[in-house]
């Protein structure tokens, strides 16, 4: 009865194999599972069937394959009518996409809220205590030499006093970016303080790497153009470390960069200092 229902002559339907019967979107799939199940004693499967019309007959195939004495593969089994399964299947697939889709609406919502809890707002750079946690983590985590650099922008009060403070979020938010630019991706950049940016070079071993980049730091901030200023122009006192001399505990490497910081601003800014002597 199974040829009649599907529209085809006795002997047009068994001159046809199971693969010109399925509906050719579904022929890699279903031939797939049949393989993965052909020794097992009990062969389960969906198939969806083109009936001579073009119409569709969705079946659910119970059988079991036999090796025959010339040694071909046989499939015995009956068809089973699964419109209303198939229905069902589809019902669950499209409720199981709607799931898939809301979790990944929520993933993006939580990373984009983890995101937004580790940055400062005003610079897109990393917050205070995600930067020392990063560091710290580093820091204990690897056998690898690094550099720390402090930068403050100097006589930022100034330019607050004069300027106000919308032009002097303006003046940081500039300040970050042009710092994040002259790192790699895999170093730590953030904000630790109104005016105070900290930076961790990973995987730095020569002082003459550390002396370019606050160089390029301090001739950075010269350059750095801020229409409200009317034409002033502002610059940095950087203070760097290498764990290569000052040790590789967070508050020791701290300490080291802060008082080179601080070296170079009591000289009266727009340089830098590396590895202060103690």
């Amino acid at each position: 009865t199974l040829p009649r229902f599907l529209g085809f002559e006795d002997e047009a339907f068994f001159a046809k194999t199971l693969q010109e019967l399925l509906l050719p979107d579904s022929v890699a799939k279903t031939l797939e599972e049949l393989r993965e199940q052909v020794d097992s004693e009990d062969i389960s499967c969906f198939l969806p069937l083109c009936r001579q019309d073009g119409s569709v007959f969705y079946a659910w195939l119970r059988a079991r394959s036999t090796v025959g004495e010339d040694g071909v593969r046989n499939l015995f089994g009956v068809l089973i009518e699964a419109d209303m399964l198939h229905a069902r299947f589809s019902e669950l697939e499209s409720s199981l996409e709607m799931s898939r889709e809301q979790l990944r609406k929520t993933e993006h919502m939580v990373n984009s809220l983890q995101i937004r809890a580790e940055m400062d707002a005003l610079t897109g750079l990393l917050n205070p205590s995600t930067t020392r946690q990063l560091a710290e983590t580093y820091l204990a985590q690897t056998d690898k030499h690094c550099a720390m650099l402090i930068i403050d922008v100097d006589n930022f009060k100034r330019i607050n006093d004069r300027f106000g403070h919308m032009v002097g979020d303006t003046v940081m938010a500039c300040a970050g970016q042009t710092i994040k630019k002259l790192f790699r991706s895999n170093d730590i950049v953030g904000r630790i303080g109104g005016d105070e940016f900290l930076v961790l070079m990973k995987d730095v071993t020569e002082r003459s790497i550390v002396d370019l980049r606050c160089s390029q730091i301090v001739a950075s901030f010269v350059r750095m153009k801020c229409d409200q200023l009317d034409g002033e122009s502002v610059s940095c006192s950087v203070g760097a470390a290498l764990s290569s001399v000052c040790g590789k505990k967070y508050d020791a490497l701290f300490a080291c960069a802060d008082k080179a910081m601080y070296i170079s601003k009591n000289q009266g800014g727009n340089r830098f200092t590396v590895n202060p002597e103690k």
